[in-house]
């Protein structure tokens, strides 16, 4: 099967060159109140903000666990807005 290549209309603004926690972070520094994401079966908005802070929860309590950078996590849950908690 030959590989297949689509292209699309040029981005409207350039991919920033970052992580997603340090894009979330960026755009939180910024920008708290903005929405970053969006529960599509409900609504349910999640702010830049809020995010951030519970992107650091998350991590600060991970490591407590002895969880280290560049160990690996299995998280197994439904499809929300918190999976970039674990980015």
């Amino acid at each position: 099967m030959t590989p297949r290549v689509y292209r699309g209309p040029a981005l409207a603004s350039p991919v920033p060159d970052l992580t997603l926690p340090r894009f979330i972070r960026r755009q939180a520094r910024q920008w708290p109140a903005a929405v970053a994401l969006v529960e599509a079966a409900n609504g349910r908005e999640v702010r830049y903000g809020a995010l951030d802070c519970m992107i650091g929860r998350v991590a600060a309590g991970l490591a407590a666990q002895g969880l280290h950078p560049g160990q690996t996590l299995l998280m197994c849950a439904p499809n929300l807005p918190e999976w970039p908690l674990i980015a």
